[in-house]
């Protein structure tokens, strides 16, 4: 009787260890797999090795026009990652293969002249859609430096020569006038780094001057050359 006592006691001490161990596992699986779940929630941020300099011009015809080469030299890793006709929309939709793909220390942005001169877009809109871009890569990209260009004046050679289908100029030019300073602001606000070109670029009238343009839209070599002045300081 004695031994049978025994023995139902050395049973369910081993059932209690069975019972703990089973417990002890599923605890540690559950941990894991929560641990899992969150860190699928969590952004993917690419590890970034940077190289010095890694830089992209990101924007519009604008910044596909802009000769790189020609204004900061071969040696220099320069990414022109501009396309002619984009708006926000076009650079949101690719961001990916514009910016992410080349993994850069710096990143200059120039975009929101297509979306007010085809889009009829207001300041607040063209604000909201570069918010969005700049968000989305300091996600991806934490260690990113993004340096936000101010949107450059146009004249009317754009409408009257080129593009009829343009907004008015003087509308055109009052929007990206309010859409400055909001853009400055917004950098002021949220410690993002902003540059005013525009200022150099205006005439006396607040339009693109005409020594700086050859179609009222686009920089000409003199453009260009006031434009490279101002961003190798940032460089």
């Amino acid at each position: 009787m004695q031994n049978l006592n025994y023995m139902r006691k050395k049973k369910m001490k081993v059932i209690i260890f069975v019972y703990r161990f089973i417990c002890i596992v599923l605890i540690g699986m559950l941990v894991f797999l929560l641990k899992v779940q969150a860190d699928n929630k969590k952004p993917t941020i690419i590890k970034q090795e940077i190289l010095n300099p890694n830089i992209v011009m990101l924007g519009d015809s604008i910044t596909d026009f802009y000769d790189l080469d020609k204004y900061y030299g071969s040696d220099e890793l320069i990414v022109n990652s501009g396309i002619n006709g984009n708006k926000t929309s076009d650079i949101l939709d690719n961001i990916k293969n514009r910016v992410y793909a080349y993994n850069p220390s710096k990143i200059f942005l120039l975009i929101g002249v297509n979306d007010i001169l085809y889009d009829n877009a207001s300041s607040d809109k063209v604000i909201e859609q570069i918010d969005e871009i700049v968000k989305e890569t300091n996600e991806k990209l934490p260690n990113t430096k993004i340096y936000i260009e101010s949107i450059y004046p146009v004249n009317s050679d754009w409408k009257d020569n080129y593009d009829n289908s343009a907004r008015d100029p003087y509308e055109t030019n009052q929007t990206i006038l309010d859409t400055n300073k909001l853009l400055k602001q917004y950098c002021l606000d949220n410690d993002y780094n902003y540059i005013d070109v525009y200022s150099s670029l205006v005439d006396d009238n607040n339009t693109l001057n005409s020594n700086y343009t050859n179609d009222g839209l686009h920089p000409n070599d003199n453009g260009y050359e006031v434009i490279t002045k101002i961003l190798k300081k940032y460089m």
